[in-house]
Order: C-alpha cells, then structure tokens, then sequence
C-alpha cells in the first residue's frame, strides 16, 4: 500500500512516462482495476473505510482528525486473527482509533530522519537537492514537493519498512497462515527520491494539462476553490519549480517499484508464491498541478482514482484480466475474506470485488461514493461532500445540508462526464438551468445517493429540483 499515488504512475495503467516495472509484470499476473476509487480523498477516512469496511459516513470519520468512534471500532483484520492468522503491518498504520489495533503486530516508520515532510533536516543535505518548497502562506503548507534523498535506495525509510516486513516473514511460524501489510509513505510528502531516481524521468515527457492563470480552467465551486486552490495552487509555483515536483514524483514511485519487487522476491525465496494472495493499492492519489493545485481532498481522478491490482496464484483467470466497471477501494478486503474463505460481516458498506473468482463480472456494477469534509480548511464545516461515480456519469456535492439561501444554489455541485470529457475538463453543472438533460441526469443522480443513504428522496433539495 501506498500513499497519494496516481494511476499514471504507473506503466500497466497506460502511463508513457511511468518507469514501474515490478508492478507492471505483477498486473500481468492479475486483475487491474482500471476505475478503482478511494473511499475518500484523505488519508485517515480512506484507511479507516478500508479496514472497517464502513463508508466516511457510516462510521462518521470524514477528516484526519477524526477518531473512529468506539461503537465502529471493528477491524476486518480481526477475522484473520480469529481464523488463526498471524496479522503485522508495518510503515504508515494512520488511523485514529484511541489505542485499538487493526494488526496484531504493528511498526510505525513514515519518514527517515533526514527529511521531513516540510524540510531538510541538514541544511547541508538540502544543497543540491534541487528541492522544491511549496511557498505556502502559513507553515503548515509548506510542504517538499521534490527534492534529491541524501543516500541510496537502501536509505529511503520506505526500504527499511520492507526490511522490517522481511525479517518478520522469515520468523514467523511458518504452520499458519499469515495476513500482511506493507504500508509506504511515499509517494506522499515529503517528495524525496534517491539518485539516479530523482532524474530519470524527463518532465518534457509528462503529458499533463495544468491550468495555471485565472480563466483557464472552468471555475471551482467558491468553498473547493478556498479549500484545495487557496491553500496549495500552482499559481505560486513557476513552470521550472512545476516541472521538477513532476519529475521526482514519478521518479519516486519508480524507486517504490523497486521495492515492492523486493517484496516480492521475497515471497518467492520463502517458497510462498504459489499460496499468497497479493494486493497492491493506494489510499488516494494527488495532484501535480493539474486543475490548479497540488495536494489531493478533491474527487478530480487525479486524487480520487487510485491504483488497485490482485493476485490470486489459483485463478488463471486473473491473469492480465482488467475491469473497467467503476469500484471503490473499501472492496478489498470484503474480497480478501472472501478469496481466504473467511465470513465477511453483513453490515460492511462495500460489495466483493467483481472480475475475482468470487466476485463476477457478470452482475451490474454499483454505484461508487467516496466522501469528504473540509471543516479544517475554513469550508462548511463537517458538511459532507460526495462523489458518486455511476457508469460514464461524475457528480460531486454537498449532500447533507444543501441550503441555498446559507450558500450559493450550487456551491459544490460538479457533473463530468467522464466517457466523452475523461480530463474532466468541461464541468456540465452550470448548464444546468439551460439543459434539460444535463437537469434529468444530477436529479437522476442524487436520487441515486438517497437510495444509498436509505432514503427515498433527497434530504434536502437543491431550490433548481422543487
């Protein structure tokens, strides 16, 4: 698992740019989820979501600050544990659950000790790095969006969580099974990559559009554009600064690559490859500038598509399998129980993976909801913002407490569609009033998210619907 990393980061999703060679000749074994999306575009709802099996509003965890409440305080790791798996996770773990944990064996290790998420440590390890610092206004956002690793691949701390998880595999009782998480930091912040892999990808060969000046691209709602624009845009990066983020991102997850191959390798030494099960993912991507800003909390697929491939070494037909069908993340591991013949919980929010051999690819697809709030950047508050991707259809809003004379009618409100526009360049919602189809399809829409809520009609209706 990794954190904030796009599909494009990636050869096996299409990306020309992208230098990921160990997961590349894994998707060749497995099933890639082309449109797989985060349960929410932030790091501790998405973790939280994926181990309990709850949705952001079924456990009411929407911010990283949130604690999972003690009523939802159910880890779907346990029934491995109660199967008589060995479960560990080492590296990133970032879910606030007041001491309960998911693993029975956790290692925390995010960041090394040279470079923190807003700095070089020495300064003397700073100079010629190349680095780039997000010129935020207050401190907290000031963020290393690229920047040289002092030392090796063996000295990025995501290589010492794979050592970690190594030495634990190989001590382990080797008579039960096991259930293991290797979580990396990267390619989050701070974007550190050892060399040659902080310049091996050219930044002329990244094809990605960025709106860079007011007017270029179509406007933000008010609260996302206080939310995600104000805090972290482009507009206070130059091209050259815009350029090396990009380059030593992709780089990054290149060196990540690397090291999940050594992972691998490891469960072949071990004699384990013909019997373990292996899933790679995100908990979110990130932007790079596209759409005006860096950072992720948005649902534009750059922060809200994410990465997600499975191995099965029984099933023949994963290999090189892919599945267009829109999924959410939260999926995994329903499918992992599943696939290991253990019950899955019947309240869990997420259905099996389908293209799996016990998911087929046959049924219709769900709808997927992914969901947020921006209470700590100044913008309504815990009010929850949704996604619901359905078919070819996009739509963002405000869902609970939509009131039209507290803010802007549509303030939130967004409509890609994703068949015809898949850069999300053209947002239909302000055509709204003057389209009748555009009209019939976010009513549509939004009754579908009541359905899902367990409701029969919108709780609250935008004024444009009475």
């Amino acid at each position: 698992m990794t954190d904030e990393q796009r599909c494009d980061s990636m050869g096996c999703y299409g990306s020309a740019w992208a230098k990921t060679r160990r997961l590349d000749g894994l998707a060749r074994r497995s099933v890639t989820f082309d449109s797989a999306y985060t349960p929410s575009p932030v790091c501790v709802p998405a973790r939280v979501a994926m181990l309990t099996g709850y949705r952001p509003s079924t456990c009411g965890v929407y911010t990283i600050h949130d604690p999972l409440p003690a009523e939802r305080a159910r880890f779907l790791t346990q029934n491995f544990t109660d199967a008589g798996y060995q479960t560990a996770s080492f590296g990133k773990q970032h879910y606030n659950s007041a001491g309960l944990k998911a693993f029975d064996h956790e290692s925390f290790r995010i960041v090394g000790d040279r470079v923190k998420p807003l700095g070089y440590v020495d300064p003397a390890d700073e100079a010629g790095a190349d680095m780039v610092q997000y010129p935020g206004e207050d401190a907290s956002s000031r963020w290393v969006l690229a920047g040289r690793l002092p030392g090796t691949l063996d000295d990025m701390p995501e290589a010492r969580v794979v050592e970690d998880a190594r030495a634990w595999l190989g001590s382990r009782d080797p008579q039960r099974p096991f259930f293991l998480r290797v979580s990396f930091n990267g390619p989050h912040t701070p974007v550190v990559a050892p060399a040659p892999y902080d310049t091996q990808t050219d930044p002329d060969a990244i094809d990605l559009p960025i709106d860079r000046y007011p007017g270029a691209e179509p406007t933000l709602p008010p609260t996302l554009h206080r939310a995600l624009v104000h805090r972290s845009g482009t507009h206070r990066l130059s091209d050259a600064q815009v350029r090396r983020a990009r380059q030593v991102y992709y780089g990054l997850v290149s060196a990540l690559d690397a090291l999940v191959g050594r992972m691998l390798d490891t469960i072949a030494e071990l004699g384990l490859e013909r019997d373990t099960v292996v899933a790679f993912c995100s908990d979110h991507g990130a932007h790079l500038g596209d759409h005006g800003f860096f950072q992720k909390q948005s649902f534009f697929e750059a922060s809200a598509r994410v990465p997600l491939i499975l191995y099965d070494p029984r099933a023949e037909s994963f290999c090189g399998s892919r599945v267009t069908r829109p999924v959410s993340t939260g999926s995994l591991l329903p499918t992992l129980l599943t696939l290991c013949g253990l019950a899955v919980p019947e309240d869990v929010d997420y259905p099996v993976l389908p293209g799996t051999s016990v998911g087929s690819s046959e049924t219709p697809g769900c709808p997927v909801v992914s969901e947020i709030a921006y209470g700590e950047r100044g913008g309504r508050g815990h009010d929850r913002y949704v996604m619901l991707r359905d078919g070819r259809w996009k739509l963002t809003v405000f869902k609970d407490r939509y009131d039209p004379d507290r803010l802007p009618a549509y303030d939130g409100l967004m409509l890609f569609d994703l068949l015809n526009d898949p850069h999300e360049r053209r947002d239909l919602a302000p055509r709204i009033d003057q389209d009748p189809a555009v009209r019939d399809t976010v009513k549509g829409l939004l009754d579908e998210l009541a359905r899902i809520d367990g409701h029969d009609a919108p709780r609250a209706t935008p004024a444009a619907f009475a």
